[in-house]
């Protein structure tokens, strides 16, 4: 499905392209050729085009009709054709009488007297078709409509998110040219995985409302437990979480995060989303890690805190492009939800979530390089 949808926004996005460089060419070429070449008329491949002023054809073409003209001398009897008149003025008539001696006679099917009497090399082309204004009316209400169609699907994300409800989250989010290279250097804090595993197990088995995994509703814990599954399938032949100075800065960052939302100082909480220190990666599959688009959606739905809490343990089981894939869809959340990020808070969550991040900077941090003591005093 998600192909389908793509191949689709391709095939409009070509074709809106395309009409609108078509247009763009025909208005800037007939300018010059009328313009500024001071030619009686537009030569589009053969053919050119008029607006009927006149009544003389009535029955057949109307006034403000629009003619459309090939260019071409050989005419028979009982065309319609356009010509010049020695005046220099276009008509368009029917032919009466055929060609005698490089002359031929037409006449207006409402007029009731033939035309003077014109010559071959007066002749512009032949009328190949009749079109009434509702008729390019028609053609371009379509084409508008397409053109609206394609912003919609392609630009304005409010009206997916509220009106289609489906791909909430924009792929372009992770698709850039920008390159990640971030270097991984200084101190590094080994924890074993299986005591990551542990911990979240035994969170899992607990019921009171300190568990780090306790949720609002059922739909989410099905989906963060498909995520923690996805990590631990990603660090299967790793025994050791190594936490180094990228990763560290990401832990600080998250803590950071949470206790200004916890603080409600939401102000500040959208600016540093805003203002990561660290690089953000592009171009992966999100279908190679995991995240379709039911779950992509699901994670946008998921409160502040619960995707907060997912960043905690992408830092803890070091997988980067789940870790940056859970940190854009929280970006962009911020983006479309500003408005409601006041009744999106849950403090004791948010509370937990804090005390989980003490508690393994204290029982693995022997190094004291976490330091989220420092974080506490800046907003104390």
């Amino acid at each position: 499905m998600n192909n389908i949808i793509k191949i689709i926004k391709k095939m409009i996005k070509l074709l809106v392209t395309l009409i609108v460089l078509i247009l763009i060419s025909f208005c800037v070429y007939s300018h010059i050729s009328i313009n500024i070449l001071h030619n009686d008329y537009v030569n589009i491949f053969g053919y050119t085009y008029f607006v009927v002023a006149t009544g003389s054809m009535s029955g057949k073409i109307e006034v403000d009709d629009i003619i459309i003209v090939k260019i071409d001398k050989n005419v028979k009897q009982n065309d319609i054709i356009t010509y010049k008149d020695k005046n220099g003025k276009l008509i368009t008539h029917r032919v009466i009488e055929e060609i005698n001696n490089n002359q031929l006679t037409t006449k207006g099917d409402a007029n009731d007297i033939a035309d003077t009497p014109i010559k071959v090399d007066q002749i512009v082309g032949k009328v190949v078709a009749i079109k009434r204004p509702i008729y390019f009316f028609k053609i371009f209400a379509s084409l508008l409509i397409i053109y609206v169609f394609y912003l919609m699907i392609d630009t304005n994300k409010t009206f997916i998110k509220f009106l289609l409800n489906k791909e909430k989250v924009p792929d372009e989010l992770f698709k850039s040219n920008s390159k990640y290279n971030e270097l991984s250097t200084g101190m590094t804090i080994v924890i074993p995985v299986d005591e990551i595993n542990n911990m979240n197990n035994n969170y899992n088995k607990d019921n009171n409302k300190n568990s780090i995994l306790i949720f609002n509703d059922d739909y989410s814990e099905e989906i963060i437990n498909y995520i923690l599954n996805l990590l631990r399938l990603e660090n299967k032949d790793n025994d050791k979480i190594r936490i180094n100075k990228p990763w560290l800065n990401k832990y600080q960052y998250i803590y950071e995060l949470t206790l200004l939302l916890k603080n409600n100082n939401i102000e500040k909480f959208i600016d540093k989303i805003n203002n990561p220190n660290f690089e953000e990666i592009f171009d992966y599959d999100l279908d190679s890690i995991g995240i379709n688009e039911e779950v992509k959606n699901s994670i946008y739905e998921m409160p502040l805190y619960v995707l907060l809490k997912i960043l905690v343990y992408t830092i803890l089981y070091n997988d980067l492009e789940m870790f940056d894939a859970i940190y854009k869809i929280l970006k962009y959340k911020i983006v479309m939800d500003k408005n409601e990020l006041n009744n999106n808070i849950d403090y004791d969550y948010l509370d937990n979530l804090l005390t989980f991040m003490k508690k393994v900077s204290n029982k693995y941090d022997k190094k004291h390089v976490f330091n989220l003591e420092k974080i506490d005093k800046k907003y104390i």
